[in-house]
């Protein structure tokens, strides 16, 4: 049903849940955000829409989260069969004159992962004459020490 269509009661509710259907992992598992715990009707204050329930315990939405992080992140990639987290984790980039190049580095294994994330680069927009294109900068990254 069209935006316009709906009752205006209830077009604040469908913002919210637009915005809310593209989070990241979408219909097949919640992912970067959260654990499956959001996808519980008890998580959330039944009086206030989309407000998590605050007798929840400390650390409830992500006790299910790989620990550390950067584990899950590495077994995301394309190269693992998931290709998830296409925003957060690209799996090839621009950098300088290279095309198609690995993000991570091929031979990285979890542990190289969760020590040397922050040393990889940022996608930024760089516009040239008439043309935009995103490539990798600020990338610190060293051959994986074996």
């Amino acid at each position: 049903m069209p935006f316009e269509a709906l009752p205006e009661r209830d077009r604040p509710q469908a913002l919210d849940r637009a915005a809310l259907e593209g989070c990241v992992g979408g219909p097949f598992f919640p992912g970067i955000e959260a654990s499956r715990i959001v996808l519980q009707e008890s998580t959330y204050d039944r009086k206030r829409p989309f407000r998590i329930n605050a007798d929840l315990p400390a650390g409830a939405l992500t006790a299910g989260m790989a620990v550390p992080w950067q584990s899950d992140f590495h077994d995301c990639s394309a190269a693992e069969g998931a290709d998830w987290w296409p925003g957060q984790r690209p799996n090839q980039v621009h950098r300088g004159q290279q095309s198609g190049v690995e993000w991570v580095p091929e031979d990285w294994k979890r542990a190289d992962m969760t020590q040397s994330w922050s040393k990889l680069g940022f996608v930024v927009e760089r516009k040239t004459a008439n043309q935009v294109e995103y490539v990798e900068d600020e990338r610190f990254v060293d051959p994986p020490v074996a």
